[in-house]
């Protein structure tokens, strides 16, 4: 996950709920950093082990994601943005 992905996720959830909104891709798979994990497993310039390192606390940082944005579409704005720390802290687990 980047700065860029994390930034426009948090500035998503600090905004009202019918305010237009582009949410980067939630789906571990379907990120750039999640994009670059497979290939870097199928070219295997990194050693397997800190990949699959990386791959877990990358799926990790998703699915907190993926809570917080479910959160916040159910109208659970504030439950939402308290778990933030959560994945600020799940991200820099990434770096």
């Amino acid at each position: 996950m980047s700065e860029q992905w994390l930034n426009k996720f948090i500035t998503n959830l600090m905004s009202a709920p019918e305010a237009p909104m582009d949410w980067p891709s939630l789906h571990n798979n379907e990120s750039h950093c999640g994009h670059w994990i497979i290939y870097e497993k199928q070219n295997q310039l990194f050693k397997q082990a800190k990949l699959r390192q990386l791959n877990k606390t990358h799926n990790a940082a998703h699915g907190i994601a993926l809570n917080l944005f479910a959160q916040y579409n159910s109208g659970h704005i504030e439950l939402a943005r308290s778990g933030l720390d959560e994945l600020k802290t799940a991200f820099d687990k990434m770096n």
